[in-house]
């Protein structure tokens, strides 16, 4: 038997198969498990090696074996007895591979009416979601409500770390972003609030958890940083291995091992993206900052996003147009506000430097009342989701035992 995932962007790679991944060889350790990349806007460059790097991983396709796969591909590259779960990407690939190879293909969280009849079902992490996706034209028999992934992911992840020191000081974590150039070119503003944090409060333990799609040769030979002139911020330099230290000699702990340290800390300043979703699932307070300093940076999707590749007039006209869309009026833009419909953690969308910052986080970092009263709606909003991967494996493993021979 054999259990196939589609994926694309890094927190799908690294977040939501994780913790499926790990469920198919606790139920069987016999079921092999492939990986299927597939192109994405907001490739860091890494998704290859960090899929091959996953536990319990057997197979992994790169983009262009999955196109001619799709394109050329015998049956017999797949066990007979296969199943597919789509995390990501372009709803037609796995809708392709569903026809050309009649395998069952279960989406998650999305659905396009256009290839309804070639998929088996549809997994929904809530209520909200399935209404989406009957919403969308899909029969109520065909949707499974299962929870939300990032939740089994993030707790699973945070097990396998070490423990982290915690003292009656703060401790913040500073998340930049999961690709280099985004979070290179942010680590100096993060890293300027950092230097107002500890005025206010001295005690304070900062830490950076570095991306699994940054690479760590890379990492260390980017140092010093100066700050991005429409951004400002602080100079950041490289002390040793394990430690980054700003122009007035803030130091900021480097880890590798994330989830452990985001757990521990009483608060996390990063970007919209799947660090907010991990961030709620462990009950973690943060701030989700969308600077528009430079909009031509931000990573979109569509046609706004190919807007990067095209020569001397793309990025100007890609700036106009986010500084358009954040104009028209209230985003919600990190995934735990987008699951509650309101603003569950801080958000801004603005022109930013490292005093705005500090004024909007001030609160938060004075009063553990109201930090406690974000992690209580956390919780709420994730507690009831842990156990989602035992839930699409058992779907996916039962499906895929129900093909015949004779369809092939």
């Amino acid at each position: 038997m054999e259990i196939l995932i589609i994926a694309n962007s890094p927190g799908e790679i690294a977040g939501w198969s994780y913790p499926i991944i790990r469920e198919i060889k606790k139920q069987d350790p016999e079921i092999k498990t492939t990986m299927m990349l597939l192109p994405c806007n907001f490739s860091s460059g890494r998704e290859l090696e960090v899929a091959r790097s996953l536990p319990g991983i057997d197979r992994v396709f790169p983009v262009k074996q999955t196109l001619s796969t799709l394109w050329k591909g015998k049956r017999d590259i797949f066990e007979e007895k296969s199943a597919i779960l789509h995390l990501g990407g372009d709803l037609f690939f796995p809708a392709m591979f569903a026809a050309k190879f009649k395998l069952p293909v279960f989406i998650y969280e999305w659905a396009q009416k256009k290839w309804d009849n070639l998929l088996a079902g549809y997994f929904a992490r809530d209520e909200k979601n399935r209404q989406l996706l009957l919403g969308r034209g899909i029969a109520e028999e065909k949707i499974h409500i299962v929870g939300e992934i990032l939740a089994d992911a993030v707790n699973y992840r945070a097990e396998d770390c070490a423990p982290v020191e915690k003292g009656k000081e703060l401790t913040i974590a500073i998340m930049p972003g999961s690709r280099f150039r985004e979070a290179f070119s942010l680590l100096p503003l993060f890293a300027g609030v950092g230097e107002k944090i500890k005025e206010r409060f001295p005690g304070t333990k900062f830490y950076m958890p570095v991306s699994p799609f940054i690479d760590r040769e890379k990492f260390f030979g980017s140092f010093p940083l100066q700050p991005d002139e429409k951004a400002g911020g602080t100079g950041v330099s490289l002390k040793d291995d394990s430690t980054l230290v700003t122009d007035k000699g803030v130091e900021i702990g480097i880890t590798f091992q994330s989830h452990g340290v985001m757990k521990a800390s009483d608060f996390i300043i990063t970007i919209p993206g799947t660090t907010t979703g991990e961030a709620g699932a462990l009950g973690t307070p943060c701030l989700s900052i969308l600077p528009l300093n430079r909009p031509e940076l931000i990573p979109f999707v569509g046609l706004i996003g190919l807007l990067d590749h095209l020569p001397l007039i793309g990025k100007p006209i890609k700036a106009k147009i986010m500084l358009y869309i954040a104009g028209k009026g209230n985003h919600l833009l990190s995934q735990p506000n987008l699951r509650a419909g309101r603003e569950v953690i801080p958000e801004m969308l603005d022109v930013v430097d490292p005093d705005k910052i500090f004024a909007r986080i001030l609160p938060f970092l004075e009063n553990k009342d109201k930090r406690d009263k974000i992690r209580e709606d956390l919780n709420s909003i994730y507690s009831s989701h842990r156990g989602s991967a035992e839930k699409i494996v058992r779907k996916l493993i039962e499906s895929a035992k129900c093909i015949s021979s004779e369809k092939h």
